[in-house]
């Protein structure tokens, strides 16, 4: 497979759909399980994740509720 040069694991939309689908495993789940902890974990920081997916992550407790939210 050729490669563009581009870091996909950088880029802002790659990091919003990596927490949507996190996000979504987390609704299905309804739950905060093992994967979905983990996954979270993985997925590093969580600027450009979406403001619904930073909301539930905060109310399952995986992220802290900051001021303004």
């Amino acid at each position: 497979m050729r490669r563009t040069g581009r870091r996909m694991g950088n880029s802002a939309e790659w990091c919003c759909g990596y927490f949507t689908a996190v996000a979504l495993l987390l609704r299905q789940e309804g739950a905060v399980t093992t994967e979905v902890r983990e996954l979270f974990a993985m997925g590093g920081p969580v600027d450009h994740a979406h403001p619904d997916d930073i909301a539930l992550f905060q109310e399952y407790g995986l992220m802290p509720v900051t001021s303004g939210s």
